[in-house]
């Protein structure tokens, strides 16, 4: 303990280096501060603006589940439950009739109450049956409408695929105007 030697500072230094680190981050604070307040504003008025040119929701967002339908109207779903299989939550139900080639689904059920919106089930599926829509309202005011039966997510994935369309349709004709 004898090598430890401790220097007296006066009391006037260590004050004045408590302003100066004081000073330093007031600066640096104010920095930010002044950095983003002539910035434009990047919040939303959610109820009453859905999107804005700034923000749309991404093309790999995971929202509502959909039930997708080949051109002819009939459902492509071929009934090999991997996305029961695969979903951790177990949050889908599905029941089939026949055998083999013949097999038909009668129903298709998922628990929007169960599901973490994890999107194995989509990315399981061999023909792209159950897919994400970009709807993300889903609020209600029991645990009964959480429950999705086919027909619930046939319509999700049709108003899904119609707003898609619409949105293609703009970007083209922008496009058009544009050269």
């Amino acid at each position: 303990m004898d090598d430890y030697i401790v220097m007296p500072r006066e009391n006037t230094e260590r004050k004045q280096e408590m302003w100066y680190d004081f000073l330093q981050d007031l600066r640096s604070g104010l920095e930010v501060t002044f950095k983003y307040m002539f910035k434009g504003k990047v919040t939303m008025q959610y109820p009453y603006e859905k999107s804005t040119k700034d923000w749309e929701i991404p093309e790999r967002w995971r929202g509502l589940h959909g039930y997708a339908l080949k051109d002819d109207g009939s459902i492509k779903c071929i009934g090999c439950s991997l996305c029961v299989k695969v979903c951790p939550d177990s949050c889908i139900s599905i029941e089939t009739e026949g055998k083999g080639k013949d097999r038909k689904v009668k129903e298709f059920t998922v628990d929007l109450s169960r599901c973490s919106f994890c999107g194995l089930c989509f990315r399981s599926c061999p023909v792209d049956a159950i897919l994400p829509t970009e709807e993300y309202e889903i609020s209600c005011s029991s645990r009964e409408e959480m429950v999705y039966p086919i027909g619930r997510l046939i319509a999700n994935w049709t108003r899904s695929r119609q707003s898609k369309e619409v949105k293609r349709s703009e970007e083209h004709t922008s496009e058009l105007q544009s050269h």
